[in-house]
Formats: structure tokens, sequence, C-alpha cells
């Protein structure tokens, strides 16, 4: 029971529970509650994000009560499945995640974003992004790459804050409790995250 405390008489330790945190959101894509810019959005039960490269902006997004500015939980699966290339030298990627604003992947916003990156069919990565306003997150570097993926394979993401730690592990099931990948970024001056947005990177390349 919340608010409440349990004493064991055997060993004399005493456990306190807590209210718990109340869901900020939660989305099953029923319904489409998104604002799309371009041809990303929700369809068939799930949000959908393409990595055109066309030089079209893609960005889908939807505004949120503002998160803590010092801890949060966000979790969401995905499936990404990469396509190809049919010619050029530059990534498809995909950012979703967290954001101060609805701007796209090249505005100088706050993010807390996973990156979707597809190169070749041996260099299929995901990124963890987390950046403060100086920067657009498709000027982020590759580096920030962590694991690969399999193509077509569902995994669940947790993003957790503590204060200036943002921690995206990523798990193979839905109890979230096989992990297969994690980093840590530590990155002071992140605040008003107070949207959900998925956008693509916009840049006109060959390889659409």
């Amino acid at each position: 029971q919340d608010n409440s405390i349990l004493v064991e008489k055997d060993t004399g330790r005493r456990y306190w529970f807590d209210e718990a945190t109340a869901v900020t959101l939660s989305d099953d894509f029923s319904s489409d509650n998104w604002t799309d810019v371009g041809s990303n959005g929700v369809t068939g039960g799930h949000l959908q994000l393409n990595p055109f490269l066309n030089g079209t902006d893609n960005t889908t997004y939807r505004a949120i009560t503002a998160l803590s500015d010092s801890a949060f939980v966000m979790r969401f699966s995905f499936t990404p499945v990469y396509t190809g290339h049919s010619s050029g030298n530059s990534s498809q990627i995909v950012w979703f995640g967290l954001a101060s604003g609805t701007g796209n992947s090249a505005s100088t916003q706050n993010w807390v974003i996973l990156g979707i990156e597809g190169w070749t069919t041996a260099e299929r990565k995901l990124g963890g992004y987390a950046i403060n306003n100086g920067t657009a997150v498709s000027q982020f570097p590759s580096s920030s790459n962590f694991m690969s993926f399999t193509s077509g394979t569902t995994y669940y993401c947790q993003i957790t804050r503590d204060v200036d730690d943002f921690t995206f592990n990523i798990y193979s099931d839905s109890a979230y409790s096989t992990q297969v990948g994690t980093v840590t970024r530590t990155v002071s001056g992140i605040t008003g995250l107070d949207t959900l947005v998925g956008t693509n990177w916009i840049i006109s390349k060959s390889n659409d």
C-alpha cells in the first residue's frame, strides 16, 4: 500500500512504499494524435518513420506535458527495417524521442533521442543522442552509435534521465529484462522536453 511502512519482525528491516509516479503519456497508435509535416506518421496501428533522402522534411510530433528536468523514464518498442540503397554515399537515418520543440532534425533545440542508421547491409546502427540547444541532431556524429541492429527485429528501448545522465538501454523482450545494448550520455543544460518527435535526415541524395 502506498505511503505505508513495513517492518520485518525477524530482521527489523523497514520498507517504505511511496506513491507510484503517474504515467505522463501512453500511446498505442490506435488513433492518430500526431502532427505530420510530411509523409511520416501513424498508420496501421504504429508510427511509421521513413528515412527519405529526397530533401524533404518528414517530421511527425506530438505535444506532451513537459517532463521533469532531472528525472524521467521513457519506454517504447520499435522495429527497424533496412531496405537498402540504390547508390550514393549517405546513410539513411531516422530519429525518435524527445525534444524541446516541434522542429525537425536541423533545428537547434534540446534533444534526447534514439537514432536509427542504415548504411549498408553490414552497417546498421543505433545511436543515443542527448543534445542541448547548440547543435542540431542532424549534425551529430555517427560515433554516437553504440550497437548494431538486425533488420525486421523488434527492440524495446528505455531512456532514463538522472539529472545530466541520459541512459539508453535496448532490450530484446517486452518485459525489458534481456538487455542487448546500452550507453549513457552526460550532457548539462537540457530542459523543457515537451514534445515526442520522429524526424528524418533532411538531405537530398541519390539513395532515396
